[in-house]
């Protein structure tokens, strides 16, 4: 397991970091989405599947970058105690006295926990990192997942991130996700214009994606010398969803 943390922290953790920076950015630009969370008194960032916590890191970064006293706290789900190492001292590194929820379970054992206890009271944020393409073919997990974030819609203050392969078919089974949360109540902040059915969907030929640039850090442009592969531009399925109360201004 920590040689599998390891690979995964050279090869994928500051490229998916450089998506979902893309990602925000971009709602931030439409909808002003970082703008108005980092008003609030405090965000949970609930990261399922957390890998070594690329996503919540970089999100706790950006909503620092607009009001550095945001109290915000972590609950890191995976299964492996490596990554809830890595994620945690992640976490250390950027607050020291940070004192992360680590739960070492099936994503399946969490969420049937935390669907049991009821909604949370306040703003919490749902990471989902190349999670859903893993669990959308267990029924059992898939049910207990739209259960946890529709029983979320009941308290309000909800934002979702999903980030999934460029890939046709895995693409395109995030794009299903994205109109069960749409039908459920949530609002689409990106990449669509609206929150209707996605007219996609009706050509089996056409699939959902965005692309960015980044500037590939130096670690990053050896591992890629060393693969011979080129990511200065990369791809990602990507959908940011909020309860309707975060967008009624």
């Amino acid at each position: 397991p920590k040689r599998e943390s390891m690979v995964y922290l050279l090869g994928f953790h500051l490229a998916n970091q450089a998506r979902l920076s893309a990602v925000l950015d971009r709602a931030e630009f439409r909808h002003k989405l970082l703008s108005q969370l980092s008003a609030a008194e405090a965000v949970h960032l609930m990261d399922l599947g957390c890998g070594s916590g690329a996503l919540s890191l970089l999100t706790a970064q950006e909503l620092w970058s607009y009001r550095e006293a945001l109290d915000i706290t972590w609950e890191m789900v995976d299964k492996s105690q490596a990554f809830l190492d890595m994620a945690a001292l992640g976490i250390k590194l950027l607050k020291d006295d940070a004192r992360p929820v680590l739960r070492r379970q099936k994503l399946d054992e969490y969420l049937s926990r935390e669907v049991s206890s009821g909604p949370r009271e306040g703003l919490v944020w749902y990471q989902l990192g190349y999670v859903w393409n893993e669990i959308s073919r267990h029924a059992k997990t898939t049910q207990l997942l739209l259960r946890l974030l529709g029983n979320g819609l009941q308290k309000g203050q909800r934002v979702i991130t999903i980030l999934e392969p460029a890939s046709q078919e895995l693409a395109r089974e995030a794009m299903e996700l994205r109109d069960r949360l749409v039908e459920m109540g949530y609002v689409m902040l990106y990449p669509c214009p609206h929150s209707l059915g996605c007219p996609m969907l009706e050509s089996k030929r056409d699939w959902c994606y965005s692309e960015a640039s980044w500037d590939r850090p130096p670690l990053v442009k050896k591992v890629d010398r060393i693969l011979k592969i080129d990511r200065q531009r990369i791809g990602v399925s990507a959908y940011v969803f909020v309860s309707p109360d975060l967008i009624a201004e």
